[in-house]
């Protein structure tokens, strides 16, 4: 069977990118071999691996892939996705790989350095595994966006007389111009075989996808690491991966569609009136290797894969249910056997996953079925940032901007206050009396900068002089985080307000801007966690009300 000879939900699939040694079984996805049956596509023997073509991969590593909500940082998951990508990869492929945003920090007198920003991690040539996960695993996540630059730079590093590829891993949008959509459409008159196949990480947008409509390539989003793994994949052969079950649809069906609009787009796709209605009016139709369910109102209501067709993630039917959860975390339904998770919060579209006691995926669909109220768990929540190795340095995600200044700065271990002997409370005298919570490596201490946020941090490098912990220091009762946020959004910084104690015996924890504190009632813990959403008192200090933590920053060293 040659590469050709597979059909997809009725149609011819092309020839692919870079085609991935997982994604050449037939069988796993709405697919049927051409003379089959359409309906029930039966499992077929591995096809011959085709050709590579050469492909450059560009990775954002701007200052917003430090968020972390993957749930870990988002320039992690990416890592992890590129290891897997590296893996999936046949031996001769020739790949390239670039990121931007690893140079330049995102300040106003930054910006044209910034939006060149751009560096070539591995140029065009046979693949090197190892060599590939080492350069990327050496450069922080800090700049601006500059996607058409990129786009300009990556297409210059490819053939223009053959098929080729870019693949873009993005969380936003350009933030320097040139509009990659006309930079795509740029690069599709000078590179014709060329396509662009774009990854929204947290992110479905419109930029994106013009940017791989523009130039026949495939645009997926991606949630967390296992679906940015799974999707990075896809985007090695678009072909197959529009033939795949995918949050919104699978090649070019959506829900909602009409019959008619489905004809117009694949003339094979069966009328209505070919199958029986059933006595809710509902009438489902079989068509490749998917199952498609019309409501009485004439529109696509569902679509189900068949046993031995996958998704654009690679669930199939007969996996363990453990795997959707890893894929889509928890459901927001449940209703005996079956499960709604989230697919695609903007389409309002659900993965409905049937098990067996909770043990094995006996069916897959994608319905308009999304509750359209998710309730968030109750409760404070809490993040754990690990910035620091052990050896005080920060980690590879993280980079640290000198600065100078007449006032000296003192810092103090903070091994008997926090029982982290990797962390010391360091601050410069009689400034912003913010304490941060530091490490020390090089004779300077490591800070993060309470400018920046929380969810994307920046660090401050320092020179200062450790002093050690104090056997009279009286440790904080735990929680005592870097950074609190309260109900109506203001984030607070650990710290300090000259004076001593209030009239009321309370004392500043935290430093919330415009005169507002945070306080502690005995002196010690500013936060009261006696109930999952933790309270704190807030405001100036003859103000002070009860007001909900929403969420917590706690920053620690590395495990030792």
């Amino acid at each position: 069977m040659s590469r050709t000879d597979i059909t997809s939900c009725g149609r011819r699939a092309g020839a692919a990118l870079v085609m991935l040694l997982a994604l050449v079984v037939v069988a796993t996805a709405c697919t049927s071999v051409v003379g089959g049956d359409a309906r029930a596509p039966s499992a077929v023997s591995t096809s011959p691996a085709p050709r590579s073509v050469p492909t450059m991969l560009v990775v954002d590593f701007s200052e917003s892939m430090r968020t972390a909500d993957a749930p870990g940082p988002r320039v992690e998951a990416a890592r992890e996705a590129v290891g897997s990508l590296l893996e999936e990869l046949p031996s001769d492929a020739q790949l390239g790989v670039m990121v931007y945003g690893s140079s330049v920090a995102v300040t106003p007198e930054n910006l044209a350095p910034g939006c060149l920003d751009i560096t070539v991690l591995r140029e065009l040539g046979p693949l090197d595994r190892s060599a590939t996960e080492h350069s990327l695993s050496s450069i922080a996540a800090l700049g601006f966006t500059p996607i058409g630059n990129a786009l300009r730079q990556a297409a210059d590093a490819l053939p223009s007389t053959e098929p080729t590829a870019i693949v873009l891993v993005s969380d936003g949008e350009d933030t320097c111009g040139p509009p990659p959509c006309d930079v795509a459409a740029e690069i599709a008159g000078t590179h014709p075989e060329l396509s662009i196949s774009t990854i929204g990480f947290k992110t479905d947008s419109d930029q994106l996808e013009c940017v791989a409509a523009a130039t026949g390539g495939l645009f997926v989003t991606a949630d967390n690491a296992e679906q940015l793994s799974a999707r990075l994949l896809a985007t090695q052969d678009p072909d197959i991966a529009r033939t795949r079950l995918s949050p919104r649809g699978v090649d070019g069906i959506e829900l909602g569609s009409t019959a008619e609009a489905i004809r117009d787009r694949h003339g094979d796709f069966p009328p209505l009136s070919s199958a029986r209605a059933a006595a809710d009016g509902t009438v489902t139709i079989a068509w490749g290797g998917c199952t498609f369910v019309f409501g009485a109102d004439g529109r696509l209501a569902s679509i189900a894969i068949v046993p031995g067709a996958q998704t654009i993630d690679g669930l199939r039917i007969g996996d363990a249910l453990a795997r959707a959860d890893d894929l889509y975390g928890d459901a927001v339904a449940t209703q005996g056997s079956t499960n709604l998770y989230t697919a695609d919060v903007s389409a309002g579209t659900a993965w409905r996953i049937t098990h067996d006691d909770g043990v094995a995926i006996t069916a897959i669909g994608l319905c308009k079925c999304l509750p359209a109220t998710q309730a968030k768990p109750a409760g404070t929540e809490v993040v754990d940032i690990r910035p620091y190795q052990a050896d005080g340095a920060l980690t590879p995600e993280y980079a640290a901007t000198a600065i100078t200044g007449t006032k000296p700065w003192g810092c103090r271990s903070a091994a008997s206050t926090f029982g982290d002997p990797g962390l010391f409370t360091c601050g410069q005298y009689q400034t912003d009396y913010i304490i941060y919570m530091c490490s020390f490596a090089g004779g300077r201490s490591l800070c993060p900068d309470s400018k920046s946020s929380p969810e994307a941090l920046r660090f401050l490098s320092n020179p200062a002089t450790p002093n050690p912990a104090s056997t009279s220091d009286t440790p904080i009762p735990a929680p005592h985080p870097l950074a609190v946020q309260i109900a109506d959004g203001t984030v607070c910084w650990y710290g300090i307000r000259f004076g001593g104690p209030e009239a009321d015996g309370t004392r500043v924890m935290y430093l919330c801007g415009q005169d507002n504190y945070l306080f502690a009632p005995n002196g010690r813990s500013a936060l009261d966690t006696s109930t999952p959403t933790w309270t704190a008192l807030y405001g100036p200090g003859d103000q002070k009300t009860a007001v909900g933590v929403t969420k917590v920053w706690n920053i620690k060293s590395a495990d030792r």
